[in-house]
């Protein structure tokens, strides 16, 4: 008992919950047993491991007298196989957490949204994908190598250059470590289609700096690249076509700092586009106005400023980086991003330096005589009437002398027009030294000139007209081997406050003229209101009060000759040219070649004009009328043609455009039957309005020809100005066109340059079968002439 009290005592108290219920069962029932157990030392009190067996003994009856117990001390061997257990416990702990950490991780892989592949460098074997990386390179991994993959999948750059195995992003992170960063390539996938991934590759490294596997991600860019090749070609269409156009342009940022230049911007500026991106835009587009020779502001930053499109004021001038100028026109407008935010401005301006030369060429044409220089005959009828009319408000005395020159046709015939203009240059700056800076000198045509004396009385203006005679008779006039003496005949007028109009102060002072030629020439001679009896009997005088009488009568008659296609697909129906003819008091009819030059002269053709289109839309031709609109019932559309002769006082009245407005608007006349004409020489002289009419006429609807083309064979400058539809070759060309191979050669260049630039034509004086055989063969579209058909009267047609 006290044994057992002892043993109990030191026992491990861990222990004996498993020793003391082993112990009595052994007692009761004699069972030996082997157990480990923890014995705490009485030296130091240490607990020790023992291995403890108890043996009990029995005698001759079988019951247990004795036990004996043999301790084998295993503390240090038990403390090896505890530390184990532990260790073992600790590792499986570890491999338990590293496994859910895995499968935790694979998770979040298989949710990532880029295609994951994992592989172990010792095999290349793929250890791991995602169905991220299955669903864009559309084929499974696993177990394949990178090795067999790519044997299967071949890869290419995106240059199109095949991929070489050691060049694979993977292979390269298994092999040599390599971080490879979003390598791009083109991937055949497994369904044979292509794609371009973004690639990047990592390696793994173990704690002894061994790769130990690598990863991929790939990221499909097929539409990114695809947006970005799209972007790419739109940009550089976008360049290719602001390289291309005529207009210069320059973009600037939302700070109005240069971005781009296009090469016609960077000509016009002198800066290239590598020179000026990033310079504020005053620096490289320089401006001043043309008049003042101020700097005019930045249009980029105004329209940023008004966020809205702005241009610049007329007569602006770019100084370019070399100094030179230009005169331009421009516009500057707000860039806009998709969110509508302001990000830059684009400029676009042009080089108008010529325009503005031309145009001043022709405004100096318009008011002043090419040959002399002298104010031509329009500008001059507007000082005269500024004359009148202060005369007859002011009660001023003006003078008004009309010179024409005497055997000017004598130096014409004899050395030719080459001389006959040297003559009236020579003549004309003669008499220009002879009056005052505050008169005004003026060719009004031929040889003919006139002199505006401003506060200038009837006998101070006797002895100025007297003093240029004088010039005039003493002047010789040389050429070559040839010497003439020419005089004057001048005819005076005086303007005060009982004239009338400036037209009467014309006719007066030609009728002067007309006297002085009729009494010898060589002299001068001064209206008196008695002379115009007599003047009127003579020439062209006379047709002023005829012409005025017959429009007041109304004894003007239309008609119409045919105009015929000379090719069978033909748009045009029915072609005609509307004629003029006038009803003497007698009954007979003058042809307008008789009455047109004095009418113009004398100012009647605005007039006549004007009757000739309101009484073709009116009263006259009903039976017209009526074959059109049954045309228009017929086809829907009548493709009739019907050609009306415009003079030049129409082209420069600018309440004619609205006449025709109201013509048409009142009777109905569809515009597109309506072509207009007018002479090579009316269009040439007045350019810029003919131009403007024509492109008026035109946005109504309305077709234009060009009549008597050729004739002055300064045409095909001036053609490239008047957008026509049709040109009416010279007559004079046609008529011995069959055997004059000149007139053959300039007829045949007059269609070439025609057909080239879209525009009709049409042979005048077509007089037999041999002149319309020969037209149609050069390739003229339509003949006209008493071959094809004889004028007729519009009323009986």
């Amino acid at each position: 008992q006290t044994l057992g009290n002892g043993w109990v005592a030191a026992l491990h108290p861990e222990d004996r919950e498993q020793i003391l219920p082993l112990w009595n069962q052994s007692i009761l029932n004699g069972i030996d047993y082997e157990v480990e157990m923890r014995f705490r030392r009485a030296s130091d009190g240490e607990y020790r491991w023992f291995m403890v067996r108890s043996l009990p003994s029995r005698d001759d009856s079988g019951q247990v007298v004795r036990w004996f117990g043999i301790a084998n001390d295993i503390h240090d061997r038990k403390q090896v196989e505890i530390e184990r257990a532990r260790l073992l416990e600790i590792e499986q702990a570890a491999r338990a957490e590293l496994e859910a950490e895995r499968s935790r991780l694979e998770q979040i892989l298989q949710q990532f949204p880029l295609g994951v592949l994992i592989a172990e460098a010792s095999s290349g074997r793929i250890q791991f994908h995602n169905s991220e990386v299955t669903r864009l390179l559309r084929h499974s991994f696993l177990p394949s190598s990178i090795y067999e993959d790519y044997r299967q999948y071949s890869t290419f750059h995106t240059d199109g250059r095949p991929y070489e195995p050691q060049e694979f992003p993977l292979f390269r992170a298994l092999t040599f470590g390599e971080l490879v960063r979003a390598e791009e390539i083109n991937y055949r996938r497994g369904d044979g289609t292509y794609a371009i991934f973004s690639v990047d590759s990592t390696p793994i490294f173990d704690l002894e700096g061994n790769i130990v596997a690598a990863v991929s991600t790939f990221n499909d860019i097929s539409e990114r690249k695809r947006a970005e090749e799209a972007l790419f070609q739109e940009k550089e269409l976008a360049q290719v076509t602001l390289r291309s156009i005529g207009d210069a342009v320059i973009t600037t940022d939302a700070l109005a700092r240069v971005q781009y230049l296009n090469p016609i911007a960077e000509t016009l500026t002198g800066w290239t586009q590598l020179e000026a991106q990033g310079l504020p835009l005053p620096e490289v587009f320089q401006i001043i106005n043309e008049t003042t020779r101020q700097w005019v502001a930045d249009p980029a930053e105004k329209a940023l400023q008004e966020n809205g499109i702005v241009g610049l004021a007329n007569h602006t001038i770019l100084i370019a980086r070399n100094g030179q100028e230009f005169a331009i026109d421009d516009s500057a407008a707000p860039i806009r991003g998709s969110d509508g935010q302001v990000i830059g401005t684009v400029l676009i301006f042009h080089d108008v330096t010529q325009n503005l030369s031309l145009a001043k060429q022709l405004s100096w044409q318009a008011s002043y005589d090419g040959l002399t220089g002298l104010v031509n005959r329009r500008e001059f009828e507007k000082r005269l009437e500024q004359a009148v009319s202060t005369a007859q408000t002011d009660n001023q005395f003006h003078a008004l002398c009309y010179l024409d020159l005497d055997q000017f046709k004598v130096v014409n015939d004899t050395c030719g027009h080459v001389a006959g203009d040297e003559l009236l240059r020579q003549v004309a700056a003669l008499f220009q030294t002879h009056i005052r800076k505050s008169d005004t000198l003026a060719r009004l045509g031929g040889d003919e000139f006139g002199v505006l004396l401003s506060q200038c009385p009837l006998e101070k203006a006797r002895q100025v007209a007297n003093e240029l005679r004088e010039q005039v008779q003493n002047f010789r006039f040389v050429w070559q081997d040839k010497q003439f003496a020419i005089g004057v005949s001048i005819g005076l007028v005086v303007i005060d406050a009982h004239s009338r109009t400036t037209m009467d102060v014309l006719i007066a002072a030609d009728a002067a003229c007309y006297v002085s030629k009729n009494k010898g020439r060589n002299r001068v001679h001064v209206y008196q209101a008695d002379d115009l009896e007599s003047a009127q009997q003579q020439g062209e005088m006379q047709w002023a009060t005829r012409l005025t009488q017959a429009l007041q009568e109304d004894r003007f008659r239309l008609y119409y000759q045919q105009i015929i296609p000379l090719a069978a697909n033909s748009p045009i129906g029915e072609h005609y040219e509307v004629l003029l003819r006038l009803q003497d008091e007698s009954g007979e009819l003058i042809a307008p070649m008789a009455f047109v030059p004095a009418a113009e002269r004398y100012n009647l053709m605005q007039a006549i004009d004007r009757w000739v289109i309101r009484t073709l839309f009116a009263t006259q031709g009903e039976h017209y009328r009526e074959v059109w609109r049954q045309s228009q019932l017929q086809a829907g559309e009548c493709n009739s043609l019907y050609a009306i002769n415009l003079s030049g006082t129409s082209i420069n009245d600018d309440q004619f455009i609205d006449f025709l407005h109201e013509q048409f608007t009142l009777h109905q006349i569809p515009p597109h039957l309506i072509c207009f004409e007018i002479t090579e020489t009316v269009a040439i002289s007045n350019l810029t309005k003919a131009a403007q009419l024509i492109n008026e006429l035109r946005n109504l609807g309305c077709r234009f020809a060009l009549d008597d083309f050729g004739s002055g064979m300064s045409s095909f400058a001036y053609l490239k100005h008047l957008p026509v539809d049709f040109i009416k070759i010279d007559g004079g060309f046609i008529k011995h066109i069959v055997n004059d191979p000149i007139d053959t050669a300039i007829v045949e260049a007059i269609n070439q340059i025609g057909q080239v630039m879209g525009i009709q034509t049409i042979a005048e004086f077509v007089e037999n079968d041999a002149i319309l055989e020969k037209v149609k063969a050069l390739g003229v579209n339509y003949a006209q002439g008493y071959s094809i058909a004889e004028p007729r009267s519009l009323i009986s047609a």
